[in-house]
């Protein structure tokens, strides 16, 4: 009877000395990606708890979620939240794989996954996140340098379309979130080595890898943000490696 009474007490106890209360709470979407790994490292390494939402479970800290399914999210958000309290930044980094096509000879479920995946991800994170976010906190959403003024693109099925929604989705919230103290940021990486870009010949990536895999500095980037002391102001998307900023 008292082991029974005692064990649940003894697993809070032990899960607070290892969660760190006292230390900031990230949420990082795509946490156990190629681009979402070096997040993590980043914040880790600057102090902060990260939990990660991923489709596939396999690592401490990584919790099973398809930020498009809204009981997925709910679910994982209230699990986070009980064990470690509130929330100072959340990083949407999820992004499906990409369809080297034209947006017309993609398929109808690729489109609304990648859609899907951008925005209404966003969007489910946002709603379940920001009641737990205080002042100072920061939501972050990976777009891409694709879309920034000026940019040079290719086909790529409905990913640009995807990351240029999410950000007018990003300028709504720093509309609505300004009066709560909270900051919004887009960080729009430029091409990468790896990850979406895995499918590329494996001499392209070993070359391009040697020169320009700065995946880890995104990381940097991203730690800084979603700090209070961030030198960025709200509202603003910033290009990368350029660091040239502009307004949402």
């Amino acid at each position: 009877m008292f082991l029974s009474r005692t064990v649940p007490y003894l697993s809070k106890f032990l899960n607070n000395m290892v969660t760190s209360p006292h230390r900031p709470l990230a949420v990082v979407s795509g946490g156990a990606g190629y681009l979402g790994r070096t997040i993590v490292k980043a914040l880790k390494e600057k102090g902060w708890n990260v939990v990660s939402l991923s489709r596939h479970v396999g690592e401490p800290d990584v919790y099973e979620c398809d930020v498009t399914r809204e009981a997925d999210v709910q679910k994982a958000i209230s699990q986070i939240t009980e064990r470690y309290g509130a929330i100072q930044a959340c990083i949407h980094a999820a992004s499906p794989a990409l369809d080297r096509m034209p947006i017309l000879s993609i398929s109808s479920e690729s489109f609304d996954t990648t859609i899907h995946t951008a925005v209404r991800g966003a969007y489910l994170l946002a709603k379940n996140c920001v009641p737990h976010m205080e002042s100072g906190s920061a939501f972050i959403g990976i777009t891409t340098e694709a879309i920034e003024p000026g940019a040079k693109s290719q086909p790529l099925g409905a990913y640009i379309t995807a990351k240029s929604a999410l950000r007018g989705l990003l300028r709504t919230l720093a509309y609505e979130l300004e009066p709560q103290g909270i900051r919004v940021y887009a960080v729009a990486p430029g091409f990468l080595p790896g990850g979406l870009n895995s499918d590329l010949p494996e001499t392209v990536l070993n070359f391009l890898a040697k020169k320009i895999d700065l995946s880890a500095d995104i990381g940097t980037l991203v730690a800084d943000l979603s700090g209070p002391k961030s030198s960025y102001s709200t509202a603003t998307s910033i290009a990368f490696p350029s660091l040239k900023v502009s307004p949402l």
